[in-house]
């Protein structure tokens, strides 16, 4: 399947050239007369005798570049989730095919302020590697913060569901009581063909949660009570100091070797609980080795279109988040300022005298002490922070890769510069010592270190 993409005027397309089949007319009619929920406008165009379809994704961000080096929160994960469930109930309803739907995270589109996905559907599509709700599905296990547990929960419980051949668990569309069908599972070919019962479905998740729990949850309960143990010794070593200096404070009196025997006892009470002490420290740490973000900011929501659609998992633990759909423009976003690096942290120089940078004539220059690094206007979003009318929330990511560097167009709108050029709607390039790049009217010039 050959996916390109044009810029045109003031909108940016992804475009995928019509399959030959006979058979897709009626799902293209499906999807240009219908504005089906979390499905990308699409518009089929000829262009010198062929078919193409064009796809509306301004203003869109794809969804591995969007979390490229950061981890999903509980939140945005159970807000994907919910967006399935909604999804998938919806392409059977409008006489749709998943197995159509490209689930690949660089084919997902999210809208930055709100977290919505915008999925591609390409009417008689033969199934291939882009058609894979399990990429997806690792996509989302892979990215999720460690240092939460229920997050974690949710991404390797769905993992396991897809594993088993299933699209979505059993959810109820609390808010639709006309619809009658809507508490099922959406299944693709299984080994058996069968349909899982629902008991056997929310078992399964609850195994799946508990051993997320096991895995994630700290020693500190356990912890908690060696400490206590060690205040307890500590305070009798404190009364027997007393009770050497100050005799006379207490009604009873001891011999030299019974002080003697009561002191080192003490000392080995107290060595001892220490070493405990300190291998509890070591295996909390081991268990929990990820940075722990501040959860108490909260992040943009889901559902900001009219319809506002409340889900219940039945087979996930999903507790309500407080008003996850009150969504405002930019300006309100909160500026958590929140990075949350997974498997390692992200590469990174020891020193800001190693950094490579953006040097601006005039203006303030960029460090890019860290890769990859992300810039445009969203603040909540980006690494670097561009005051310019024509650059987009999310403009631009620069990566490194065996000491090259590269910069690629994250769909900005008024594009992004290379040496005078402009580069492709999400195309990369390679950038070196002295290079000018640009964003929308925005000009830097890249040193090395």
């Amino acid at each position: 399947m050959n996916i390109t993409f044009k810029r045109s005027g003031m909108k940016n397309y992804l475009v995928i050239e019509k399959a030959e089949t006979g058979n897709a007319d009626f799902r293209e009619k499906m999807i240009i007369r219908n504005r089906i929920p979390y499905l990308a406008r699409m518009t089929p165009q000829s262009v010198d005798g062929e078919i193409s379809y064009y796809y509306d994704i301004q203003g869109k961000v794809r969804l591995d570049a969007l979390f490229e080096g950061r981890s999903m929160t509980y939140r945005e994960i159970a807000g994907f989730l919910r967006v399935l469930a909604t999804f998938f109930p919806e392409l059977e309803r409008y006489m749709l095919s998943p197995e159509e739907v490209l689930f690949a995270p660089s084919c997902i589109w999210i809208t930055p302020d709100t977290l919505d996905p915008e999925f591609i559907y390409v009417p008689g599509a033969v199934p291939d590697s882009t058609f894979s709700i399990n990429e997806l599905a690792v996509f989302l296990s892979e990215h999720v913060d460690g240092s939460d547990r229920e997050a974690a929960a949710l991404a390797y419980g769905y993992l396991e569901y897809v594993g088993n051949g299933y699209l979505i668990p059993c959810m109820n569309i609390a808010e639709k009581p006309e619809r009658k069908n809507d508490d099922h599972l959406i299944q693709v070919d299984t080994p058996t063909g069968n349909d899982m019962p629902d008991a056997d479905l929310k078992r399964m998740a609850e195994s799946s949660i508990e051993e997320m729990r096991a895995v994630f949850e700290p020693q500190r309960p356990k912890l908690k009570r060696v400490y206590a143990a060690l205040g307890t010794v500590a305070g009798l070593a404190v009364t027997y100091v007393l009770l050497v200096l100050y005799p006379e404070w207490f009604p009873f009196e001891l011999n030299d070797d019974e002080y003697m025997i009561l002191g080192i006892s003490i000392a080995i009470i107290f060595a001892i609980m220490l070493i405990v002490v300190m291998c509890f420290y070591n295996k909390s740490r081991s268990a929990t080795d990820v940075p722990t973000a501040d959860s108490s900011s909260p992040e943009p929501g889901y559902f900001s279109d009219s319809s506002r659609i409340s889900v219940r998992s039945e087979a996930f633990d999903m507790p309500a988040v407080s008003d996850p759909y009150d969504v405002r423009e930019d300006s309100s976003l909160p500026d958590d300022g929140r990075t949350v690096l997974l498997r390692g942290p992200r590469f990174s120089f020891a020193n800001k005298q190693s950094c490579p940078v953006l040097e601006r004539e005039g203006g303030s220059s960029i460090i890019l002490n860290h890769f990859p690094f992300v810039v445009g206007k969203m603040k909540n979003r980006v690494d670097e922070v561009i005051n310019d009318e024509g650059v987009s929330r999310i403009h631009a990511m620069l990566k490194e890769q065996d000491g090259r560097y590269f910069i690629s167009d994250l769909n900005s709108l008024n594009g992004t510069g290379l040496n005078g050029r402009l580069l492709e709607v999400n195309e990369t390039a390679e950038i070196t010592d002295g290079d000018t790049v640009s964003f929308a009217n925005t000009s830097y010039v890249f040193r090395c270190a």
